[in-house]
């Protein structure tokens, strides 16, 4: 039996950003959770794992924030978060300390439409025809416009995150 699912149309390519030094994993997480709630985005973790090594923590996170921009279609980032040697360490920040983490980050995200996901246009073989003429001819404007609209978000959350990390090797630096 063939199991109906969504279209996905993968707008926003994969991209990766790469650190490796001193950052607060807790004030990480909270920058993302702080991005995604006011950009109006409901948060869905397909997955977290977390295994004590010899030279430090790995931790593997996958997120799959979503946004309903219609009733046709939705917006979804995937962001997928690897850390390596993860280590607390305490660090001197003008003139205080903090407990703080160290270890290799790795962060990669990717920007997709999934349009039908609520599959109320493959129940038939006609109205499945009919949402394909609709979709290629009349909806193309909109369709593109919701594109555009993940791809910003996409870009937005990159240059957060890096900010974010960039501030640490600022910070450290002086």
């Amino acid at each position: 039996m063939l199991t109906k699912m969504a279209e996905i149309n993968f707008v926003a390519k994969k991209d990766s950003l790469s650190y490796d030094g001193v950052l607060s994993i807790p004030e990480f997480y909270l920058t993302i959770d702080t991005w995604l709630k006011e950009k109006g985005y409901d948060k869905l973790e397909t997955k977290n794992e977390e295994i004590v090594e010899k030279n430090g923590k790995y931790v593997e996170l996958i997120l799959e924030p979503w946004k309903k921009l219609t009733d046709y279609s939705k917006s979804v980032i995937r962001i997928h978060i690897r850390m390596h040697n993860i280590t607390d360490v305490t660090v001197e920040i003008d003139g205080n300390k903090k407990n703080l983490n160290k270890g290799k980050v790795v962060t990669e995200t990717e920007g997709f439409m999934m349009n039908d996901y609520e599959d109320r246009w493959e129940s038939h073989p006609m109205y499945y025809f009919i949402r394909t003429i609709f979709d290629k001819f009349f909806f193309s404007i909109y369709t593109k416009k919701n594109a555009d609209h993940v791809v910003g978000d996409v870009k937005d959350l990159r240059a957060t995150i890096k900010s974010f990390l960039n501030l640490y090797r600022i910070k450290l630096e002086k």
